[in-house]
């Protein structure tokens, strides 16, 4: 009986070491193809406004955000306590930070 329960242990070891082996295999393929850059196309009128385009403020999204390509909250979700959830040892700033940094 324990000769059986010793074998079931090596083979369930050795099938967990099979499937480590085939998923470490697999990790190359990760990042190898290409990336397309992510663009929007935003249609202006003038010249002067592609020259004044702030897509900070065209996305209505923090400047820190721009560059995700995914999941980019709009400045009222930020903005709204029920919906963000900061670490303990980050404190929300408050209303008239917020006009003194401007």
């Amino acid at each position: 009986m324990y000769v059986c329960a010793m074998y079931l242990c090596v083979c369930l070891l050795y099938m967990c070491v099979q499937k480590i082996e085939r998923l470490k295999g697999s990790l190359h393929f990760i990042g190898a193809a290409p990336k397309a850059p992510n663009q929007h196309t935003v249609f202006v009128d003038s010249q002067d406004e592609v020259k004044g385009f702030d897509p900070a403020q065209y996305f209505n999204t923090p400047k820190e955000l721009l560059g995700r390509t995914y999941n980019r909250p709009k400045q009222e979700q930020l903005d709204d306590p029920s919906t963000v959830v900061l670490p303990k040892h980050v404190s929300r700033p408050t209303a008239a930070a917020k006009k003194a940094e401007k």
